[in-house]
């Protein structure tokens, strides 16, 4: 049996989604993700950044009102990103300050390349009494 994406020969199906066969790594390329602060390995579907959730901001980024400054954010409203050809910025009046990055997101500061990160569930629901305190 092959994987159905590189062709690489599987002795065991490894993966299966929507009927195709998929090698281990086809699988993770397409519907898995890192978070950057914890470094787990989740499904894709839990980094999505909906209303209600909260993302990182590491460094300062531009905002519509002002240069943000980093912390974690609650996305109030859709958008709250938008990507240009250069330069991104965020909408800043959908995203709430709720807390300020701790020890496990500094880290993560360090070694991205991006000005913000999705968290998945697991750092979410580490952080929700973080940000109900304040």
């Amino acid at each position: 049996m092959k994987c159905a994406w590189c062709e690489k020969l599987l002795d065991d199906p490894e993966r299966s989604d929507n009927g195709e066969i998929l090698c281990d790594d086809c699988y993770r390329e397409e519907y898995s993700g890192d978070c950057d602060r914890c470094m787990n390995i989740v499904d894709k579907t839990e980094l999505e950044s909906r209303p209600g959730e909260m993302i990182a901001v590491l460094r300062e980024a531009p905002g519509l009102s002002g240069d943000m400054r980093p912390g974690y954010y609650r996305v109030k409203d859709w958008p709250f990103f938008a990507d240009g050809i250069i330069e991104g910025y965020f909408h800043d009046s959908n995203l709430e300050r709720v807390a300020d990055l701790d020890q496990p997101a500094l880290g993560a500061a360090r070694d991205s390349i991006c000005a913000a990160i999705p968290l998945c569930s697991e750092c979410r629901q580490a952080l929700a009494g973080a940000a109900q305190a304040s």
